[in-house]
């Protein structure tokens, strides 16, 4: 009570970018999108779709929705931090420790590990994974801090006695750097018109939030330059060195060459997240086709031999994602063996607050196109999905307990 209290006091909410909370009918804004209401989503899968489109289509919009007697207004995202921003937040001399109050202390500590030596060189990610909370939390471009604040911080860390640099973290690390020719310019950017049985468009300019082959998304090698500048701290320090431990984005790196080459002297495994083989799996996740992960494999190859290496490729994928059946499980597998992949990073879907992927699990179809999909629910059937993906052909399922 007291916390709620001080913030209505101290604090505009109006005002306040993110911010979602209640108001009577007296002060609603009639010039705020309104959203189905809170007990129509409840009673109607339909609404909640439609709640869906809306929000996912038209995620810069404000937002009113009627719940009880009253509304929640809920407005819109910050914009996304400039470089100069971005470097003032993260140049700020932050001690790398746990707080002195923090409960399990030593259990926290070996949690921690690597993430002390780790730099932060941005936020966001324009990705557009049906199932990712990422763009939700840290938003849907990416703010990347300049070459010159990175290599600073490393520096700083070697002088401290740190010999090496255990990531440069970013969600997706083949993104920093990258643009968009519409936001940028957002007098010439149209969103799309919602209504409750189409989604469509009447402008040129219209953002579908589909940013991975985009014409008005321009990806970036400024990491290369980053890259190099680390190359030059390392010779000045003796023994010091940075791995590469972030995920990138396997059909994006198809387009930067030479920068997938400069990540590939700077990792020992390489994470990539293709989620799943099955074309209309992917296609319910919002994920490059098949052909894409061929290509990046073949490319992966050909770099190793080229650099004289053998780097392990760890992909990450996703069983009893809705659409997701036996069938496009056993065709994962079957691929996986054919490309001798070593999977031990597989996950059963997990509904989470606020994704396309969620309302396809609750409803039974895509709110972005109405088409019904199968959704896994029952325990046995995800656990079988993972299970052939994870078990080798001559183990028993039964003894398996992943």
């Amino acid at each position: 009570a007291n916390c709620q209290t001080w913030v209505k006091e101290k604090i505009n909410l109006p005002s306040l970018f993110g911010a979602a909370f209640r108001i009577k009918k007296s002060e609603l804004l009639h010039d705020l999108r309104l959203l189905p209401s809170f007990e129509e989503c409840v009673n109607d899968k339909l609404q909640f779709n439609l709640l869906t489109r809306i929000h996912n289509l038209r995620p810069d919009d404000a937002f009113i929705e009627p719940c009880g007697v009253g509304y929640i207004q809920h407005n819109p995202p910050a914009p996304t931090l400039t470089e100069e921003e971005m470097d003032f937040i993260y140049e700020f001399p932050f001690t790398r420790q746990l707080h002195p109050h923090t409960k399990n202390k030593a259990w926290n500590e070996s949690m921690v590990g690597k993430l002390q030596s780790s730099v932060i060189i941005g936020r966001g990610c324009w990705g557009s994974c049906n199932f990712c909370v990422i763009p939700l939390v840290q938003g849907k471009d990416v703010a990347k801090r300049s070459t010159e604040s990175v290599l600073k911080e490393i520096e700083t860390l070697y002088t401290s006695g740190v010999h090496k640099i255990n990531d440069l973290t970013l969600p997706t690390l083949n993104m920093y750097g990258s643009s968009c020719e519409l936001y940028d310019h957002p007098e010439h950017l149209h969103s799309p018109i919602v209504d409750k049985e189409i989604t469509y468009h009447t402008k040129k300019q219209y953002c579908n939030q589909q940013c991975v082959g985009c014409p008005h998304r321009k990806i970036s090698d400024q990491l290369y330059p980053l890259l190099e500048g680390v190359e030059k701290l390392n010779q000045k320090y003796a023994h010091t060195s940075l791995e590469l431990r972030s995920a990138i984005r396997h059909d994006i790196i198809l387009d930067q060459p030479k920068l997938f080459r400069k990540i590939m002297q700077f990792i020992s495994r390489l994470k990539i997240a293709p989620e799943h083989i099955s074309d209309q799996v992917l296609k319910n996740m919002n994920k490059s086709t098949q052909d894409a992960f061929v290509r990046f494999l073949a490319e992966y190859k050909k770099i190793n031999q080229e650099q004289g290496t053998h780097k392990n490729l760890v992909p990450y994928f996703v069983a009893a994602h809705p659409g997701s059946t036996e069938e496009s499980m056993q065709e994962l597998k079957e691929f996986c063996t054919k490309n001798d992949l070593f999977v031990n990073l597989t996950q059963v879907f997990t509904p989470t607050p606020g994704t396309v992927s969620t309302a396809m699990y609750y409803s039974g179809e895509n709110p972005l196109t109405r088409e019904k999909i199968h959704v896994p629910r029952a325990f046995r059937e995800k656990k079988d999905q993972k299970n052939i993906l994870l078990i080798q052909d001559n183990e028993d399922a039964s003894d398996m307990n992943s």
